[in-house]
């Protein structure tokens, strides 16, 4: 256990530092509500953003419904957005959808200030807590009242009721891709839903001095307990600094933000839901190949695949019906297509018909 403990803390070191680039990364947080009959539309928008743009990062922001929590209320009063409306790296008052986009495209043109990554991340299964370490590192000199959060977000939520059922204006609109969906929409899948702000809507002060210079690291480890209704599988991990200037909209911007999906930088795996599968990566790091051997306990479908930091499907190794006892399937570090997979960290992730998943992480170095 001591040996699999630092194994994964050296993955995160690897982790945090391949990350650690003077990137822009761009904050979108959307203000949304199921009563909203224009936002199926501005949820589009967003997801057509995040998919252009690998540096861009969506939150969506709920009020008046079931999804909608204190720390968003907190920035809905301070920006007074419409719905749905957006602001871009805080840079300013809220936007209409359709500017987002651009607004979006030049802002990653920015140069940054700081750099931020996630060094690492735990989860207890039994107290639900989870620890989250982050990093600021300046890239140059900076002064102002500097703020440090971490956000959780989960994605495909449903529910039942209103609290959940998606309003939809475009329900008669021919053309659209909402047309005929009904209105409301029952059963809608809401993405990037802000679950938390650990340290509130603003983040926590005093970690960063008010004076610094390039070079520069700050770390802070934020801790909360998660709710056990959340899926940490459909959860993602958002660290971001913030300045904390006034009482204008454009003097509390989002200098910079990461963001990883949380069974990816906790390492959730052989937990609760493996119900007793197991699985090992050898070698790893890899360089040419590595073997996913895995133990079942259970007969049925499985589906083994290996996943981006992302969170995007790169390769499937497996899926098919598959008796109990030691197997094993190999990946050979290319993609789906047939190319070659970038180096960096991925995880695999095991499947089984009964839903129990096993999440191992795999370090790719050609």
């Amino acid at each position: 256990m001591k040996k699999s403990l630092l194994f994964l803390f050296s993955l995160l070191l690897c982790f945090s530092a391949t990350q650690a680039q003077s990137i822009q990364k761009v904050l979108v947080e959307e203000h949304s509500g199921a009563w909203c009959g224009y936002c199926p539309d501005g949820a589009r928008i967003l997801d057509d953003i995040l998919t252009a743009q690998s540096n861009a990062i969506g939150v969506t922001i709920h009020q008046g419904d079931g999804m909608s929590i204190p720390a968003g209320s907190s920035i809905r009063n301070f920006y007074s957005p419409a719905f749905p409306q957006a602001t871009i790296n805080r840079l300013g008052a809220p936007i209409s959808r359709g500017s987002w986009t651009g607004a979006v495209n030049t802002a990653l043109q920015s140069s940054p200030t700081v750099v931020v990554s996630i060094d690492s991340a735990g989860y207890d299964f039994n107290t639900r807590l989870l620890k989250v370490k982050v990093r600021a590192t300046f890239v140059t000199d900076a002064t102002g009242q500097f703020r440090m959060n971490v956000y959780l977000t989960e994605n495909n939520v449903t529910g039942t009721g209103a609290a959940y059922d998606q309003v939809n204006y475009a329900n008669n609109t021919q053309g659209s891709p909402f047309y005929g969906l009904g209105n409301p929409i029952v059963g809608y899948v809401h993405e990037h839903v802000m679950r938390d702000a650990i340290e509130g809507a603003w983040g926590k002060a005093t970690i960063i001095p008010g004076n610094v210079l390039a070079g520069e690291e700050f770390t802070y480890t934020f801790a909360t307990v998660l709710n056990a209704a959340w899926d940490l599988n459909e959860m993602h991990i958002i660290g971001l600094v913030n300045l904390h200037g006034g009482q204008l909209p454009s003097q509390r911007p989002t200098l910079n933000a990461e963001e990883v999906p949380m069974s990816f930088a906790t390492g959730i795996f052989n937990g609760p839901q493996a119900n007793g599968n197991t699985m090992e990566i050898f070698p790893n790091p890899v360089t040419d190949r590595a073997t996913v051997s895995f133990n079942l306990v259970e007969i049925g479908q499985v589906q083994i695949d290996v996943y981006n930091l992302a969170g995007q499907k790169v390769k499937s190794l497996l899926n098919d019906y598959v008796n109990t006892g030691m197997h094993s399937v190999y990946w050979n570090g290319q993609t789906q297509d047939g190319g070659l997979a970038a180096n960096g960290l991925y995880m695999v992730r095991m499947t089984t018909e009964s839903g129990a998943s096993v999440t191992k992480r795999l370090m790719l170095a050609h």
